[in-house]
């Protein structure tokens, strides 16, 4: 397919919709159209604007027959579609004092959408944890899932027992989530990380069945994940779907399995 010929046939999938798209192969497929068809025709049959029939026609003319014509819109199409899905795959996630972007979510509203629609395997990294109620309501929020007891929960924390000071002295991570956790619900496994000195796990992280992926700068803290004023924080961080999270989780896994993090 020559260089223009392939930009013109973008050009049309890029702009005329899924569904004249679709028409447009059947009519083609069925000989109702043609590349020789002409204006009435593809009005009639496509319902088509002025607009739509120039590039439509610009299109039919690049090519010698209608089945070679149907052969570069489905391939052409199904490669936008790939790329359309990749670039949804991959979101940008925020906590800040404005709306940002329509493609954007906060980053509490991520966290509880994450956490509701897990089914196997829930994984939180952190190093920072306070004791308020913005921390306490994600642990409500992880609780009301449908399939809590059948989910594998770990935390793996930076010092997870050891007390803390975040702006204030906070409990320990481990007595943090004992303090949140209902009796009635298998307790998460809780490992830490205590490295030697000078060192620190200062991941933040949130994988959900080995699927999905938020890697954020914000700690599981109210300043974090949610915007409440003056002097807060700004935080930034990406949604993702796909093999990267099941990588993080074999990371993680392999530092556990080398006792790089131990189990408290």
């Amino acid at each position: 397919m020559k260089k223009q010929s392939r930009k013109n046939l973008e050009y049309l999938i890029n702009n005329l919709s899924d569904t004249k798209i679709k028409n447009l192969i059947e009519l083609l497929e069925n000989k109702k159209l043609t590349i020789k068809s002409n204006d009435y025709e593809l009005i009639k049959k496509l319902m088509l604007t002025t607009t739509e029939i120039d590039f439509v026609k610009d299109v039919f003319a690049d090519f010698k027959n209608s089945e070679s014509l149907i052969l570069a819109i489905t391939l052409l199409s199904e490669i936008k579609k790939l790329q359309d899905e990749k670039i949804k795959s991959t979101l940008l996630v925020w906590t800040s004092p404005i709306f940002f972007h329509e493609d954007a979510d906060k980053t509490d509203q991520v966290i509880t959408d994450l956490l509701l629609k897990a089914k196997t395997s829930i994984t939180i990294v952190g190093y920072a944890m306070t004791s308020d109620k913005h921390v306490e309501e994600i642990f409500k929020i992880l609780q009301q899932n449908v399939n809590i007891n059948k989910i594998n929960i770990k935390f793996v924390w930076e010092q997870a027992e050891k007390q803390k000071i975040h702006g204030k002295k906070q409990p320990s991570v481990k007595e943090i989530i004992r303090k949140n956790w209902d009796e009635k619900i298998t307790f998460p496994k809780i490992y830490t990380y205590e490295g030697g000195r000078n060192s620190s796990l200062h991941a933040k992280a949130l994988i959900i069945d080995s699927k999905k992926i938020l890697i954020t700068s914000a700690n599981m803290t109210g300043r974090g994940m949610t915007w409440q004023g003056k002097s807060q924080n700004l935080e930034m961080g990406l949604r993702h779907t796909g093999k990267a999270a099941k990588e993080c989780e074999e990371l993680i896994q392999a530092l556990i399995n080398e006792h790089v993090i131990t189990q408290v």
